[in-house]
């Protein structure tokens, strides 16, 4: 007996592919999204809304004033004052005028100590004028170089508080 074969010249049918069964995929979505429901409500509720801001007098940005303005004096130190720096690479002229702020009660006082040690004065500025880098010159309120000269001039007079602030009125680089 001869087996008998089919004659089937057809290929065999390709395994069907699998795939997640779309039921499968509706459940995980309609879940994310409930649960993104949940808590969108729940931290909606359980939250607060921002408080409104109340307005004060002085701001906390603002230091408070250490002396009353009235009563204070200026005190001219140098005028036309000229320092070279090279520091950025070429050689500039600064063209300084400096001032300081004093107790009223203390002007002649610190115009006594200017006259006597002007030389002392003009060789400190100098030095921290020639010292300073070209980023703190040209700083918009020169905040650096104020801060080394007040504590400069606070060594020359011996004191912490005669002097309030230095003021810089005058500061006009001079390319050369």
């Amino acid at each position: 007996m001869a087996e008998q074969r089919p004659e089937n010249n057809e290929a065999p049918a390709p395994k069907d592919k699998k795939r997640f069964p779309v039921k499968i995929v509706g459940i995980v979505a309609g879940v994310a999204v409930l649960q993104g429901a949940v808590f969108f409500f729940v931290f909606k509720s359980a939250g607060t809304h921002p408080e409104p801001a109340k307005a004060e007098p002085t701001h906390a940005l603002e230091p408070a004033p250490e002396k009353p303005a009235v009563g204070v004096a200026e005190v001219q130190l140098l005028h036309a004052f000229k320092v070279p720096n090279d520091k950025s690479g070429r050689m500039c002229i600064y063209d300084i005028d400096l001032s300081v702020v004093v107790a009223g009660d203390q002007k002649d006082k610190m115009k006594k100590i200017a006259e006597a040690r002007a030389g002392e004065i003009a060789d400190c500025v100098a030095r921290i004028v020639r010292a300073a880098t070209d980023t703190i010159l040209r700083e918009d309120d020169l905040r650096v170089l104020r801060n080394q000269l007040t504590e400069a001039l606070n060594e020359i007079v011996q004191s912490k508080d005669l002097i309030q602030r230095v003021l810089i009125p005058r500061f006009v680089p001079i390319p050369s």
